[in-house]
């Protein structure tokens, strides 16, 4: 599960880069954000849309937004042909996603957010066909 979710970084600094930038409002996030599968958790250091750093865990100094759910949940996410963070979370087809942080800021980088879970789900799809 691990080397899924530090798949995102090559995902996001790489093939997905220019979608993320552009498209996704990457270039004005710079924070942290933190995917927790399980008891698998990943935080990605962004700044202005690239992947700076990653840590295993939650920094000493918390996260600043996230996603979190059970192995099932991100499976019912990966496979849903829409991969909507929205609806994973408020109405999800099986167990539901959890947004982390303040609301505010939550809503200031959702589309980023949901940029990073969506890659994230490609992965989880990629990985289970192979």
């Amino acid at each position: 599960m691990k080397q899924s979710l530090l798949a995102v970084v090559d995902r996001i600094n790489g093939p997905e880069a220019d979608e993320f930038l552009n498209r996704c409002y990457g270039r004005c996030f710079s924070g942290q954000v933190t995917l927790a599968v399980g008891s698998d958790v990943v935080t990605y250091s962004i700044s202005h849309g690239k992947v700076v750093s990653t840590c295993e865990g939650v920094p000493w100094d918390g996260y600043d937004i996230g996603v979190r759910g059970t192995v099932a949940a991100w499976k019912s996410f990966a496979t849903n042909d829409r991969k909507s963070l929205s609806r994973a979370t408020i109405w999800p087809e099986g167990e539901a996603l959890e947004l982390m942080g303040k609301p505010i800021r939550v809503r200031q980088s959702f589309s980023a957010l949901a940029y990073l879970c969506k890659v994230y789900g490609d992965i989880i799809t990629e990985s289970e066909v192979a």
